[in-house]
C-alpha cells in the first residue's frame, strides 16, 4: 500500500536489517517428520523462573515459544499475525476484522461452525481474538488435558479455513453490531475520529472495524463475491513467516514442542515480502489543525497528537518510554499534578507508539478535562508546551533513565506472574517484531537495555508546536457551526479548522503569560525506587528431563489464615511459597466500613466522593510510589472504602501515610463541587453505556444490602 504523504519534521531513515534468527538455531526433526530449528543460546528470564522455555523457528518461518509450567492448572496458546487494519485492501475497510471473526467458524477437518468452541467447553476453556492496526491475535485457554486437541484444531484456522459464504453473511451482522456499539462508546469514537481524520491516503485513516456497507456493500458494487476477496486477503497476509506463536502448559517442554511443531508446520510460507507503508498519517497539511468532535456522554477531551518516525528497530532504547514517564508522571510539579490541583483536569494519559511497531508513530497526550478546564483548553495546550520546553531544557537525564530502567526491571524480574493466557498474548505479540533479538524473546519490550541520550533529545525536539494536531471532544460546543461534517461509519459529528497561530508558534507560546508555569518541575529522585535491582543471568535451555514435577511443587491455592478477630477488626494472612531468586512481593488490603454509609443512597454516594478525594489528597506520595511500580488503589465495594497497596517494599509506610491522609481529610466547598460534578458526569455517561457495562454496574450495585443503584446515588448528589 503506497502513500505519497510527507511530514517535514519526521525524517524517515532506512531501517536496519531484521534481527538474526539463524545464528544459534540448530535443525531438529519432530516425530511427525517436520523440520524445525531450536534456539540453543541464552534467554533472559525473570528471577526465580524455573519453568522450561524452548524458542523455535519452524520451517515456514513461524516463531514459536513453548513454556512448560508444572504448576499450571490451565494451558494457553496465542498466535499473532502481522496483519491488522492497516493491511486492509482499500476497497474493503474492516477486512482484517471480519476475517478474524470467520476463522472460528469451521475448517475442512472440523467443519462445524461451533466445533472449536464445543471442544474448548468440554475441557473447561474459552477462546477470543482481537484486531489492532498492525496485528491480529488469537488466543485460547484450556485445561492441560485438552491442549493437544485444541492446538490441532487451532492450527486449522491458519491452514484450511472454510470461509463459508453463508457464514460470512451471518457473521457480518456481528461486525455490524460491534460498529453500532462503538458508535455509543466515547472511547471508540475518539479513537476512530483521530484515525479517520488523518491523511486520507494513509493506511491509518481506513475504517478499522468494518461494517456491512464497507464489506458486503463494497463487494456488491464491484460485482465480486466477498468470500473470494476474503480468501485472497487470507492467502496474501496469513503465512507462517508473518506469525508468532506462544504456548504455555503443564506438559513437559518436549511434549509442548512436539504439539506446536506438528500442528503449525502446515501453515504456508509467504512468497512475497509485505509492502512497506510509506508516508506519515500526520502529513504537513494535517499539522496545525484542530478537530472538534461530538461525544455521547458528558465528557471533555483535549488531546494533542504529535508525529513521530517509525522505530521498530529501537526497542532496546525506547526513547518514548522515557518521555512517557515524564509527560504522564504524577510527581510534585508534574503536568498532570499541577493541572489537577487547578481543577482543570481529572487525569492525563500518554499513549506512545508500541515498541517494535513497524508503522510511523504518533504520541498522544490526552487530558480528561473538567468543564472549567475545557473552557480554557487553550491554556491547557499552553501548559503542555511549557512543560515540554522545561523537559527539553533539562535534556536527557541518565539518572532518570536509570530509575525508569530499574522500575521495569522490578516488574519483569520480580513481578507477579501473569495468567497463562495473558502471558501468551503478550509473548506472541512481541515475538512478531522483526527486530527482536532471539535472547530477548521473553524479556522483549518489557525492559530498557541501553541509554540513548541523543535519541531522547531528538524525540523531545519533535514535540513542538508546529508538529502536532489538536482534538477537542465534547457533547456541545458554543459555536453552532463547529461540527459541519458527519463521519459515515460511526456517525460522529466533527469539524476541522486551522489552529490559531498563538497555538502553533513556539515564540508566541513561550511568551504566553501562565500564572502557574513556575509550578512545573522536573522530577526529583524517587525514594521508592531501589538503587539496585537484582537481575537474573541469561538462562540456557535445560535438558528435556530437567523440569520440575508438578507433584513436588508447593500448593499456591492454600487458604488464608485468620490471625485476629475482634470488634475492631479482622486480620487475615496468606503466605505464598518462595519464588526462588525473585524479590518477595506483598499485598495489603484494608477495608473500612463506616456504619452510617449504607443507611442512605446519599451516604453511599458521599463515600464514593471520599474515595476520589483521598486519591487526590494522597497524590503527592502516591505518584512517586506508583512510578516505582508500587500499586495503590482505592475503591468502594459493598458499602466499604477499600485501600490496597502491592509491591516489593515500603508498603507499611505507604499504607500509614494513606490512612493518615484519610484521617486528616478536609474537603472544601470548591473541591466538593468538583467531585460532585465528576460523579454526575460519570452517572450521565452510564446512561449511554453499552448493555454489558450497564449489567456490570447493576451487579456491582446488588452485591450488598441495601442495594443502592448508581442512579439513586446520582439523584441524591444532584440535590
Amino acid at each position: 500500500m503506497a502513500c505519497t504523504t510527507s511530514n517535514r519534521f519526521v525524517v524517515e531513515t532506512e531501517e536496519p536489517p531484521a534481527a538474526d534468527w539463524d545464528a544459534g538455531f540448530v535443525a531438529r526433526q519432530s516425530d511427525g517428520r517436520h523440520t524445525y530449528f531450536e534456539y540453543t543460546g541464552w534467554l533472559e528470564l525473570p528471577a526465580g523462573d524455573t519453568r522450561e522455555h524452548r524458542l523455535l523457528r519452524l520451517g515456514n518461518g513461524m516463531r514459536v515459544l513453548c513454556i512448560s509450567d508444572p504448576q499450571a492448572r490451565q494451558s494457553a496458546a496465542a498466535l499473532a499475525v502481522r496483519a491488522g487494519s492497516t493491511s486492509d485492501p482499500r476497497e474493503y475497510p474492516g477486512m482484517a476484522h471480519a476475517l478474524e471473526h470467520m476463522l472460528f467458524l469451521g475448517t475442512r477437518t472440523h467443519p462445524g461452525e461451533h466445533d472449536f468452541e464445543a471442544y474448548l467447553t468440554q475441557y473447561g476453556g474459552y477462546t477470543n481474538a482481537s484486531t489492532t492496526a498492525t496485528t491480529t491475535h488469537y488466543r485460547l485457554s484450556v485445561n492441560n488435558a485438552g491442549l493437544a486437541g485444541a492446538l490441532t484444531r487451532f492450527a486449522g484456522f491458519f491452514v484450511e479455513p472454510l470461509l463459508d459464504a453463508q457464514a460470512i453473511a451471518r457473521e457480518l451482522l456481528a461486525v455490524e453490531s460491534e460498529r453500532l456499539a462503538d458508535a455509543q462508546s466515547d472511547t471508540q469514537r475518539r479513537a476512530h475520529i483521530v484515525s479517520s481524520t488523518y491523511c486520507p491516503m494513509h493506511a491509518y485513516a481506513q475504517f478499522a472495524g468494518g461494517s456491512l456497507a464497507s464489506l458486503q456493500g463494497s463487494a456488491d458494487r464491484r460485482g465480486v463475491e466477498l468470500r473470494d476477496a476474503m480468501a485472497a486477503f487470507f492467502a496474501r497476509e496469513y503465512a507462517g513467516d508473518a506469525m508468532a506463536l506462544a504456548v504455555i502448559g503443564g506438559a513437559g517442554v518436549a511434549e509442548l514442542v512436539a504439539m506446536a511443531v506438528d500442528a503449525f508446520s502446515a501453515v504456508p510460507r509467504r512468497t512475497l515480502a509485505p509492502a512497506r507503508i510509506a508516508g506519515h498519517p500526520l502529513c504537513d497539511r494535517k499539522l496545525g489543525t484542530v478537530v472538534r468532535y461530538q461525544t455521547v456522554g458528558a465528557r471533555h477531551d483535549v488531546t494533542l497528537v504529535f508525529a513521530l518516525p517509525r522505530a521498530a528497530h529501537a526497542y532496546a532504547a525506547n526513547a518514548c518510554k522515557y518521555v512517557e514517564t515524564l509527560v504522564g508522571g504524577a510527581h510534585a510539579g508534574a503536568l498532570g499534578t499541577v493541572l489537577r490541583e487547578l481543577g482543570w483536569i481529572s487525569a492525563v494519559e500518554v499513549a506512545a507508539p508500541l515498541a517494535g511497531s513497524r508503522l510511523p508513530g504518533v504520541l498522544c497526550v490526552s487530558l480528561a478535562a473538567t468543564p472549567v478546564g475545557f473552557a480554557r483548553h487553550e491554556e491547557l495546550v499552553q501548559y503542555v508546551f511549557a512543560y515540554l520546553r522545561m523537559l527539553r531544557a533539562h535534556g536527557a537525564q541518565a539518572w532518570h533513565f536509570g530509575e525508569v530502567q530499574r522500575t521495569l526491571q522490578l516488574e519483569f524480574y520480580h513481578g507477579e506472574r501473569a495468567a497463562p493466557v495473558a502471558a501468551a498474548i503478550a509473548l506472541a505479540c512481541q515475538l512478531g517484531c522483526p527486530h527482536l533479538r532471539a535472547e530477548h524473546a521473553v524479556s522483549g519490550t518489557r525492559l530498557l537495555y541501553k541509554f540513548d541520550a541523543p535519541g531522547i533529545e531528538a524525540l523531545l525536539t519533535l514535540l513542538e508546536p508546529e508538529n502536532y494536531r489538536l482534538y477537542l471532544g465534547a457533547r456541545e460546543f458554543d459555536d453552532a457551526d463547529a461540527l459541519p461534517c458527519v463521519d459515515p461509519h460511526l456517525g460522529v459529528a466533527y469539524g476541522e479548522t486551522p489552529l490559531p497561530r498563538r497555538l502553533t508558534s513556539e515564540a508566541e507560546l513561550a511568551a504566553a503569560p501562565l500564572e502557574h508555569a513556575n509550578r512545573l518541575q522536573f522530577p526529583q529522585p524517587n525514594p521508592y525506587i531501589p538503587a539496585n535491582v537484582p537481575t537474573c543471568t541469561l538462562q540456557a535451555p535445560a535438558p528435556d528431563n530437567a523440569g520440575n514435577n508438578a507433584n513436588d511443587t508447593d500448593d499456591v491455592f492454600q487458604a488464608p489464615v485468620l490471625v485476629r478477630h475482634d470488634p475492631l477488626c479482622e486480620l487475615w494472612l496468606r503466605t505464598l511459597p518462595s519464588t526462588g531468586g525473585a524479590m518477595a512481593r506483598s499485598s495489603i488490603t484494608v477495608g473500612i466500613a463506616p456504619s452510617c454509609v449504607h443507611a442512605t443512597a446519599r451516604g453511599q454516594a458521599l463515600l464514593g466522593l471520599a474515595a476520589w478525594a483521598l486519591e487526590h489528597a494522597a497524590a503527592a506520595h502516591l505518584g512517586l510510589a506508583r512510578a516505582a511500580g508500587i500499586a495503590w488503589h482505592v475503591w468502594v465495594a459493598d458499602h466499604t472504602l477499600c485501600v490496597r497497596v502491592r509491591g516489593h517494599a515500603h508498603l507499611p509506610d505507604i499504607l500509614e501515610q494513606t490512612l493518615a491522609t484519610l484521617s486528616a481529610l478536609d474537603i472544601g466547598d470548591r473541591e466538593f463541587a468538583q467531585l460532585q460534578g465528576r460523579a454526575l458526569r460519570a452517572a450521565e455517561c452510564m446512561r449511554t453505556a453499552s448493555p454489558r457495562e450497564l449489567v456490570g454496574w447493576q451487579q456491582h450495585c446488588m452485591r450488598a444490602e441495601p442495594r443502592w443503584h448508581f442512579a439513586h446515588c446520582a439523584q441524591e448528589l444532584a440535590r
